[in-house]
């Protein structure tokens, strides 16, 4: 097939690069590309064109301004607008392989402050649940009390994202050998997770079980009636699990949802066991992978200044030098300067 730069992104995304180089590829990343291919076409919507972007789309000032657009407009991180640019600038790159554009991209990542790691203190992950356990109301029958709290100790018990959360199988909970399995198409390393099932974890689902209503589908959680076209974004859960955390006192931002769960669970296991530990448990990649979860002001053991200068540690100021003493030479241009 003749690809050129009228070729659709869509068109040459699902007949050309998934087919080369997603064959075999977890679900998610398929459903990564889709989805970046998707929010660059909002970009031109929001700028007054309804149009299907083209591979003649693929420029260094729209991509760039895409990346602007999202950060400065939408009020995003940019870690994610750059996982979509990345995503679009490895599609750019394969049509140029494949001859449909005859130039490469030639635009950088935006800069992402490095923010130190904050996660839920044990009082505070208590005072969630406490909440939790308070709510009013129900969904598809199943109360939102029992709901929400399996829903947080799933997440918990397993430092698993919510999407692979919400695609669990009842059939993926095995109370007899206390597991539960998290499905290789559902994490980002393409690898199964299948951690231990913490008692008080398995009892919520249990709760959670009796409460469904006879005949549903054969996810868990399968009671949650919105986000049926969610992405991976989970716009509305995590919109109710924001007012969960206003009321239970908590910050609510961002990086306060459902990452800080895995986060605590992370801290957790990194305070106990050390922090190797806490990267297999959640099979990730690298050790700073897993540091970019870890809260270090909950780890004890951790570089402690005063007990590195002993002699400093204290509050009196230092000793003025004796009058008479020498005197610090300043220079003709220093003084001027100053």
């Amino acid at each position: 097939m003749k690809w050129t730069p009228d070729t659709t992104l869509t068109d040459f995304y699902e007949l050309c690069y998934r087919r080369q180089k997603h064959a075999g590829k977890s679900p998610n990343t398929v459903t990564d590309y889709r989805v970046a291919i998707r929010r660059y076409r909002a970009y031109f919507e929001a700028a007054g064109q309804s149009i299907e972007p083209k591979l003649s789309h693929l420029t260094d000032d729209y991509l760039s301004d895409f990346q602007a657009w999202y950060v400065d407009d939408l009020d995003r991180a940019p870690e994610t607008p750059n996982k979509y640019a990345r995503n679009i600038k490895a599609i750019w790159r394969y049509a140029k392989r494949k001859g449909a554009i005859d130039y490469l991209p030639d635009v950088d990542r935006l800069p992402t402050p490095k923010h130190a790691r904050k996660t839920w203190t044990p009082a505070e992950f208590d005072r969630l649940l406490t909440a939790a356990s308070q709510l009013p109301g129900d969904f598809g029958g199943v109360p939102a009390a029992v709901f929400w709290r399996a829903i947080i100790m799933v997440v918990t018990n397993t430092a698993s994202r919510i999407n692979a959360i919400m695609q669990l199988k009842v059939s993926d909970v095995d109370f007899e050998r206390e597991k539960i399995s998290i499905d290789h198409d559902h994490t980002k390393d393409n690898a199964d997770h299948r951690p231990p099932l913490l008692p008080v974890t398995a009892e919520a689902i249990r709760q959670l079980l009796a409460c469904r209503p006879a005949k549903r589908s054969d996810r868990l959680f399968a009671c949650w009636p919105y986000d049926e076209h969610a992405d991976r974004n989970w716009d509305t859960l995590r919109d109710h699990y924001k007012k969960l955390l206003a009321q239970a006192e908590l910050p609510a931002s961002r990086k306060f949802l459902f990452h800080c769960l895995r986060a605590y669970t992370l801290t957790r296991i990194a305070a106990k066991y050390g922090i190797e530990a806490a990267r297999q448990f959640v099979k990730h990649s690298s050790l700073s992978v897993t540091m970019a979860y870890i809260d270090f002001d909950q780890i004890e053991g951790t570089v402690d200044i005063k007990q590195v200068f002993p002699e400093f540690s204290g509050t009196r100021p230092p000793t003025p030098p004796a009058p008479g003493g020498p005197q610090l030479r300043v220079f003709r241009g220093d003084a001027a300067a100053g």
